[in-house]
C-alpha cells in the first residue's frame, strides 16, 4: 500500500511539472487601446558578384537604408538602357507622393559601377522625375509665375544637364544659354513659342513616358 502510494505521489508532481511549463509571449506594444505584436522587418543578405559590378552598389545602399531604420522596400532598382548603346544603367527609386520616383543613375565604366554625379535630385524637394522613350529624363521646377523643366541625356558616357526651358504667364518663353559654350551661365534668355515647341520635342520625342517595372531593393538577384 505504501508503494501505491508513493508511485501515485510521483506521477502526480512529474504531472503538476509538466503544467508549469509557460511559453514566453511575442514582445506587444500599445498605443492608447491599440494592442499589437511588434515586428520588425528582416534583413536580407544581398550578394555580390564580380561580374556584376551593379549588386555591390545594390548592397551599400540596401545595408544603408536598413541599418538607418529606413524600410529598405521603399527603395527601389530597375535595370534599363538609357542610352542605347546595349548596355543597362541602374535606376535607384524611392517612393515619392507621387509614385515612385529615380534619385540615382549608375552605369558600367570600365567594369566598375559609376553613380552619374550631375543628375542629384531630392524627393522633398521636386516631384518624381519623367523618363521618355527618347532616352531623356526630365524633372519639373514651378516658381511663382510659371513653371520649366530640365532635361538629362547621355553624352560621351555621362548622364549630363543638357537643358532648362521656362514659361512665365503662360506667354513668355525661356531658355538656358548654351552650357558648352557659357558653361558658367545660368540665365535663361527669351526665345519664340515656337522655339520653344522644338526644343520640347527634340528632347521629349513623342511624349510617351517609359512605365518602369520597379522592384524592392531586396529582391536584386532573386
Amino acid at each position: 500500500m505504501r508503494k501505491s502510494l508513493i508511485a501515485l505521489l510521483c506521477v502526480l508532481f512529474v504531472g503538476l511539472c509538466a503544467c508549469d511549463v509557460t511559453v514566453q509571449p511575442e514582445e506587444t506594444t500599445i498605443t492608447g487601446e491599440t494592442i499589437g505584436v511588434t515586428t520588425k522587418t528582416s534583413k536580407r543578405k544581398i550578394k555580390t558578384n564580380k561580374n556584376d559590378p551593379y549588386s555591390y552598389v545594390i548592397k551599400e545602399h540596401y545595408d544603408l537604408f536598413f541599418d538607418k531604420d529606413i524600410d529598405p522596400y521603399v527603395k527601389h532598382y530597375v535595370l534599363y538602357d538609357l542610352d542605347r548603346d546595349g548596355t543597362n544603367e541602374l535606376l535607384l527609386g524611392t517612393e515619392w507622393w507621387e509614385g515612385i520616383g529615380i534619385f540615382a543613375v549608375y552605369s558600367i565604366k570600365e567594369g566598375f559601377a559609376v553613380r552619374q554625379e550631375q543628375f542629384k535630385l531630392d524627393p522633398e524637394e521636386v516631384p518624381p522625375p519623367s523618363l521618355f522613350r527618347s532616352g531623356t529624363l526630365r524633372y519639373d521646377f514651378y516658381g511663382e509665375v510659371g513653371h520649366g523643366f530640365i532635361y538629362y541625356r547621355f553624352d560621351s558616357g555621362e548622364l549630363k544637364k543638357y537643358m532648362g526651358l521656362s514659361i512665365e504667364n503662360d506667354e513668355y518663353f525661356r531658355r538656358e544659354y548654351d552650357h558648352s559654350k557659357d558653361p558658367i551661365a545660368v540665365n535663361f534668355i527669351p526665345i519664340t513659342e515656337e522655339e520653344f515647341n522644338r526644343l520640347q520635342k527634340e528632347f521629349e520625342g513623342d511624349g510617351q513616358v517609359v512605365e518602369l517595372d520597379w522592384k524592392p531593393l531586396a529582391e536584386y538577384g532573386r
